[in-house]
């Protein structure tokens, strides 16, 4: 077996390991679609959809669960004579909108254009390419120990060096990747909307009157001090905003807090995220579950 030796067999060493890395990532790339961009769902709501609604009949038009994947966009081309909401996207009589869903979890929904009067939109999570980071990592750690006994072994404090630092990098990196230790899991402790249901701050009297006052603030002039979508500049906005009262319950909270912080394309519902922080959005949503 031809052996690696000198500066030569040290090259080639390296070649080979770059080659490997290569190697491997490419293959996992592929594997996994990591890089493939995810594909769109079109919705197509024919004339005549809110006539069949109304006279109950399910024409299949809108499932009861749509599938996609993070990163995806909803595509909302609304061919009837009346305008649809159809999960957070509102497309007038005639009109196309488009979402896209930056966010994994379940989102149910209100959905004029389903007889139930709700969807269901579960989006699936694309694959982290943090992994791969994380064996890349581990490979070359692999590499630089191998490197470190080329220029010297344990005999040299400078290769004793390479060795040992090569060494912790692989061994951490090999542990991230196994699920050991998790360096970059550290998440916004407030921004996280992607679980159905999900609010982390409790619905405390003092969150609640923190919602009321942010409400007063930012969406009282469109909804309403009623909370009914009869505020000042309400006249004109096509759709009008909505009744609070009757469509607050329709959503669970992520939901509710994507509304807020993102807006609802198609409506004249704006994006408030550069306006109020995660957990102020929060506190709005455990006020809104007190309307009554």
């Amino acid at each position: 077996m031809k052996k690696f030796t000198g500066k030569l067999g040290q090259l080639q060493l390296n070649v080979l390991g770059v080659l490997a890395i290569v190697v491997v990532s490419t293959v996992w790339s592929l594997q996994t679609s990591a890089f493939a961009a995810s594909p769109d769902v079109h919705i197509d709501i024919p004339l005549g959809t809110a006539d069949n609604i109304d006279a109950g009949i399910d024409a299949g038009i809108i499932p009861e669960q749509i599938d996609l994947q993070q990163g995806a966009s909803i595509v909302l081309v609304n061919e009837d004579d009346v305008g649809h909401r159809v999960g957070g996207l509102y497309a007038s009589a005639n009109s196309t909108v488009t979402a896209r869903f930056n966010e994994a979890g379940s989102f149910s929904y209100f959905c004029s254009a389903h007889p139930s009067g709700q969807t269901v939109f579960e989006v699936a999570e694309r694959q982290s390419l943090v992994p791969l980071g994380w064996l890349v990592f581990s490979m070359l750690g692999l590499l630089g120990v191998m490197n470190g006994f080329f220029l010297g072994g344990i005999t040299a404090w400078e290769s004793m060096g390479v060795i040992a630092i090569s060494a912790l990098i692989s061994l951490v990196s090999f542990a991230s990747l196994a699920g050991l230790v998790d360096i970059l899991g550290s998440s916004d402790e407030f921004g996280n909307g992607g679980v159905l249901g999900s609010n982390p701050v409790a619905p405390t009297a003092e969150s609640v009157d923190e919602g009321k006052s942010i409400y007063s603030q930012f969406c009282s002039t469109c909804h309403g001090v009623s909370t009914r979508g009869d505020g000042p500049l309400a006249i004109g906005l096509d759709p009008p905003p909505a009744d609070l009262i009757v469509h607050v319950p329709l959503h669970p909270d992520n939901v509710l807090y994507q509304f807020v912080q993102e807006g609802i394309p198609g409506s004249s519902m704006p994006p408030l995220g550069g306006a109020i922080s995660p957990e102020e959005t929060w506190h709005l949503v455990n006020y809104l579950r007190t309307l009554e």
